[in-house]
């Protein structure tokens, strides 16, 4: 997996690198792009310092001795100056770019490869409401380890 996380986020790094969003401390930028969670912020002053961004978590997974399989998420975050729907179509937005270039780009993270069924919600996990003027949504990705991986690791392993 060490290999998955970087390798993601090297890759939508490229895939997002001319898509700008609404910054709320300067001019638009791309969305930064995490591995795991948020940098701290540097004070409370900085509330909105970290929009737009992707979080790329792993949630879990599951290992055997013929195959690997991990959970991602990418949390996304937008903000913005405008109103409601300007807010919802912002988040929107990314996530669209996000779902149309990921299926055509499944094998990215050698050796890991990515299932083409994609899940995504927005806003809060209880109500999906949006806090304006930040919005949220989430991806769900399932990556596979790829055959040929999966041979080399358990002849690795001397099986």
């Amino acid at each position: 997996m060490i290999q998955l996380l970087p390798g993601l986020k090297t890759a939508l790094e490229g895939a997002l690198e001319n898509e700008l969003f609404k910054d709320p401390v300067g001019p638009d930028i791309s969305p930064r792009i995490a591995l795991g969670f948020l940098p701290p912020k540097r004070s409370d002053a900085a509330q909105n310092q970290d929009f737009p961004f992707i979080v790329i978590r792993a949630k879990g997974g599951r290992d055997t001795k013929s195959k690997g399989e991990v959970e991602v998420r990418l949390i996304c975050g937008t903000w913005t100056n405008g109103d409601i729907e300007s807010g919802v179509l912002e988040i929107h937005r990314l996530m669209d770019i996000l779902r149309a270039w990921l299926p055509t780009h499944l094998g990215v993270c050698r050796p890991w490869v990515m299932d083409p069924d994609i899940a995504w919600e927005f806003g809060d996990k209880e109500d999906g409401k949006q806090p304006h003027p930040h919005y949220y949504g989430e991806i769900f990705l399932n990556f596979k380890r790829s055959p040929e991986a999966n041979s080399r690791r358990s002849k690795a392993q001397g099986q």
